[in-house]
């Protein structure tokens, strides 16, 4: 067989070997570089040259020959072979057998033994050496040339595996997650340095014990914040001493070249740093919302304070010029400017009466009169009075749903949003535009979700403003719904109208939400749930009788006595009889106990440590027929549960004057 053909058969089996070892040496850069470099050691002069001229004409270089193991291994680091052939009988010392383990073990070069001796001691003592390959003499150049494309191609294939295998342990030994390799019954035959570290444990101690036994982890997530729960496979692993880690533990099958199973792999992640680090997010989030929250705080008071002053400062002043009026002229005083002096008091107190509003609709805490509205017809309704507020500047366009858009909501409240929102639309155009306000059907089977709060899937009528004004900053869009908060020039607005038109809608059961692009225009939305009533709920209306004046004994209970006695002098001045108590708890003991005839009773919603549902019942029950007025200031469950239309039972929402509260009552006296 010619050893072209030898070479053609080697390299069909092992297609990469010409690359490795017929030719050429690669260099670090993977060019070819020089041919492979193979040193011979044989004693025997003759056959060392017939040796050299065999490899040479295979097309490697012999860069030198010894015949001895002692010279060759001293030259060894100057002359760097890829291979060596070597004679197990040499001169010297050392035979080949004993230099062929100390050139692989020690310095990683491959070597071929060649020997005219084929006894069975002598390839035993070879085979401890694992020589790539063993020659006897006399041996034919085909023989020679497979031994070293064999042997240098094997040798590549297991400094690449080394390598690997190195590189996979290295990876392993030094990644933080903790990772251990278990048989087909899950006892263990690999764990790295993390999973060392975290039982505490060598790997020597681990081998062949159940895994379970080595790394106990069971389920528990108490400590574990909710954000890494819904990420991770969390668990608690036992490390002795009544002490548990929170690890993520994670295993896949590990799988053969032929994709059988033979075992698994875990990785296990302790999460305790992870855990920490969430908890000081967490405890960070928690003071930044707490900061926000402050500093809304400190815009709310500093606005309110402003406001308050202003009106207090309006109230005070006039009282002062009334003192004075009468300090001076005595019986003579100008009735006009008197009246103009009364009146400015009377303006100041509507203001701080439209303020207090304001805030309460922010707060949620309004007192609302809602019923079963149309909102096509709140928004048609409307539109006279938007466009003068819009002026001629600026064009409005109105389009309204075909079919009704029904909902159960304040009708004044809503116009009242709805002029808040195109106001700002218009102040936002100083220049002109464009204002559209259209009504549409909002169908979601999916939860609504806005900054402004979330609304359950359902139908929801929509109002939609939108205008071709600046549109409103990035930084500034979150903030617009805040009190006080505005990006109008001082004195141009009280930042209370975006935020009491949140509370409105809020307050309506439903949500509004924002969309803008900086110097493009903003739209707001109201969305309100849809109802399936098609009829007005029949609403009370307050008799407008030309007398205000009545005979009734009325009970007055209130802690106020300013109060108390402003209600009991509107009543005295209007022929009522009054029976005057200090708090609701006289006032229950009254109506229990005395024989006093009681026509009506006046007391404040707001008395401290009492539930208004359980005092208008016991009232009631003490004496049936009589009827309550409610004073309240805000909103909640205990007035809309105890009044209605039809109920002896009413609310006035403060502030009111003498008027308001002289026309309920005897509205309520009336029915």
């Amino acid at each position: 067989m010619s050893e072209s053909q030898v070479e053609r058969g080697v390299s069909a089996f092992y297609p990469i070997a010409g690359a490795i070892g017929v030719t050429r040496r690669m260099s670090a850069s993977g060019d070819s570089s020089e041919p492979t470099r193979i040193m011979i050691v044989e004693d025997e002069r003759i056959v060392a040259l017939d040796i050299e001229r065999h490899v040479e004409r295979f097309g490697y270089r012999v860069p030198a020959t010894f015949a001895s193991a002692e010279e060759a291994l001293g030259r060894l680091q100057e002359i760097a072979p890829d291979l060596v052939l070597m004679d197990i009988q040499l001169q010297g010392e050392l035979d080949g057998v004993e230099a062929g383990r100390i050139f692989q073990e020690e310095h990683g070069i491959p070597v071929i033994l060649i020997t005219a001796y084929a006894d069975e001691a002598t390839l035993e003592r070879a085979k401890l050496t694992k020589p790539l390959a063993y020659i006897v003499k006399p041996f034919e150049a085909h023989e020679l040339k497979t031994a070293i494309v064999m042997s240098l191609h094997r040798h590549e294939i297991e400094r690449k595996l080394a390598y690997r295998e190195q590189l996979l342990f290295t990876s392993l030994r030094s990644i933080d997650d903790a990772v251990v390799v278990t048989d087909l019954d899950d006892r263990v035959e690999f764990i790295n340095r993390a999973a060392e570290r975290l039982v505490e444990i060598t790997a020597a101690e681990t081998i062949r014990r159940s895994f379970e036994e080595v790394f106990p982890v069971a389920p528990g997530t108490e400590d574990v914040p909710e954000a890494l729960r819904r990420r991770h496979d969390v668990g608690l692993l036992d490390v002795g001493e009544h002490q548990a880690i929170p690890v993520e533990h994670r295993s896949v099958p590990l799988r053969d070249e032929r994709e059988e199973r033979t075992g698994t792999v875990h990785v296990l992640r302790d999460l305790g740093e992870q855990i920490e680090a969430e908890r000081r997010i967490e405890e960070q989030e928690q003071q930044l919302r707490y900061a926000q929250k402050m500093e809304a705080v400190g815009r709310f008071s500093g606005g309110l304070a402003h406001d308050f002053n202003n009106l207090l400062t309006i109230i005070m002043g006039y009282t002062k010029l009334l003192e004075q009026m009468l300090e001076n002229y005595g019986g003579h005083v100008d009735l006009e400017e008197f009246r103009a002096n009364v009146e400015g008091i009377n303006k100041a107190a509507k203001r701080s009466a439209s303020l207090t509003r304001r805030l309460l609709a922010f707060s949620r805490r309004q007192v609302l009169h809602p019923d079963v509205v149309d909102l096509n017809d709140i928004v048609s309704e409307s539109e006279g009075m938007l466009r003068r507020l819009l002026g001629e500047r600026i064009t409005m366009h109105l389009s309204l749903a075909q079919e009704p858009l029904r909902a159960y909501v304040d009708a004044g409240q809503i116009e009242h949003v709805l002029m808040n929102l195109v106001v700002n639309a218009r102040d936002a155009m100083p220049e002109g535009g464009t204002v559209m306000i259209d009504t549409t059907l909002v169908q979601s089977s999916d939860s609504i979700v806005s900054a402004t709060g979330r609304l359950p899937p359902g139908e929801y009528g929509c109002i939609r403003v939108k205008d071709t004004g600046h549109g409103i900053p990035d930084g500034h869009i979150g903030r617009v719904f805040e009190p006080f908060f505005t990006t109008k020039e001082k004195g141009q607005g009280t930042g209370l109208g975006l935020a009491s038109a949140y509370g409105i809608v809020k307050q309506s059961g439903g949500l509004i939400r924002v969309g803008s692009v900086d110097g493009q225009g903003s739209t707001f939305e109201m969305l309100l749930p849809k109802t399936a009533e098609s009829e007005p709920r029949r609403r009370h209306e307050v008799q407008r009788h030309e007398s205000l004046r009545g005979a009734e004994r009325v009970l007055v209970a209130g802690e106020d006595q300013a109060m108390r006695g402003f209600l009991t002098k509107a009543l005295l001045q209007h022929g009522y009889r009054v029976l005057e108590v200090q708090n609701v708890a006289e006032a229950v003991v009254v109506a229990e106990e005395s024989a006093t005839p009681i026509d009506a009773i006046v007391t404040d919603m707001t008395l401290p440590y009492v539930e208004p549902r359980r005092v208008t019942a016991r009232l009631v029950d003490a004496r049936p027929g009589i009827k309550v007025l409610l004073l309240c200031g805000e909103q909640t469950d205990s007035a809309k549960d105890s009044c209605g239309p039809d109920s002896a039972i009413r609310l006035l929402r403060k502030p009111f004057d003498a008027e308001d509260f002289l026309r309920e009552l005897r509205g309520l006296c009336s029915t």
